[in-house]
């Protein structure tokens, strides 16, 4: 549902340039919750998945970094103030419905990268309570020595 927007027929050519200046972005999404179930079932494949808890780097400006604007369906459509696409292509890829609040999503947001981001330090690993062993010890394969020097907590998360 990211960046969906409804407009006027009359208006094609604002809505390919609103399109384009949002294809422009690169999106990494964040929770703000380690234990919410509900996200847990939505995003890690029913409790089948991994959350890393990151320390993010210094050098993320509150440009590159916006915490999402929640609105009811009514308010949803797009509401065109101006004809910029780049302001407008923003204002749609940080506002989601209110059911999707619990999130307490954060994004950072970088324009016109084509390689990967290093977002900061994995701090902790979690694993849900339906991730197989073989998979745990197949993830905790792949890290480093370093990485566990730098890993505060790598455990299994139990929902009740």
């Amino acid at each position: 549902m990211e960046g969906i927007f409804w407009h006027n027929p009359n208006d094609r050519v604002l809505a390919k340039s609103i399109t384009e200046a949002k294809n422009k972005y690169t999106i990494c999404s964040f929770g703000s919750s380690r234990r919410n179930s509900t996200l847990w079932s939505y995003y890690a494949d029913g409790f089948r998945g991994v959350c890393m808890g990151l320390k993010p780097d210094q050098k993320f400006s509150a440009d590159l970094i916006k915490k999402i604007e929640y609105v009811h369906s009514d308010e949803f459509s797009l509401i065109i103030k101006t004809t910029d696409p780049d302001i407008l292509a923003l204002e749609l890829i940080t506002r989601k419905l209110i059911p999707w609040a619990k999130e307490k999503e954060i994004r950072l947001l970088q324009q016109d990268e084509e390689r990967p981001i290093e977002v900061g330090k994995c701090m902790s690993l979690l694993f849900g309570r339906n991730v197989s062993l073989d998979n745990i010890n197949e993830i905790i394969s792949h890290i480093t020595y370093t990485d566990l020097l730098n890993t505060t907590a790598v455990s299994r998360f139990l929902c009740s």
